[in-house]
């Protein structure tokens, strides 16, 4: 979506403070890369207020805010399936560009936004089928 020589600086939000949510807002990588985590926001009243590494999780509210005023042009998706399509319909419509969506669920955006949906288990089912075609050969 966004050639690697324009990525740098690009900033981005994370929605979703579940286990993977955690793990990819303490991912060093997004910041060797050039992204700038610019927002961390959860439903959970219980996780809104916490901190996670230098970022304080926001309340989902405040996320349409939040894109528009800290120029966030990528959305990662870290919900469960249910909240996916919600959350998804928020981004668009905070005027995101491209959305990564880890959750287990497939959403819909209008035309001019690009979602990529990152499957666990699709990615280790292939990796299992290469592992079998090596072995058999």
């Amino acid at each position: 979506v966004f050639p690697m020589k324009r990525a740098a600086g690009l900033a981005l939000v994370l929605v979703g403070v579940g286990n993977l949510g955690r793990a990819l807002a303490n991912y060093g990588g997004f910041r060797e890369q050039g992204f700038r985590v610019v927002g961390i926001f959860d439903d959970d009243p219980n996780k809104v207020g916490t901190h996670l590494g230098e970022h304080r999780v926001e309340p989902l509210a405040a996320l349409p805010a939040a894109v528009h005023d800290r120029g966030a042009r990528i959305g990662v998706i870290a919900t469960p399936a249910e909240g996916a399509q919600p959350v998804a319909e928020m981004l668009s419509a905070a005027g995101v560009a491209a959305i990564l969506n880890f959750s287990p669920a497939v959403v819909r955006v209008p035309e001019h936004v690009a979602v990529r949906r990152v499957d666990f288990s699709a990615e280790l089912q292939g990796r299992a089928f290469h592992l079998h075609q090596r072995a058999t050969d």
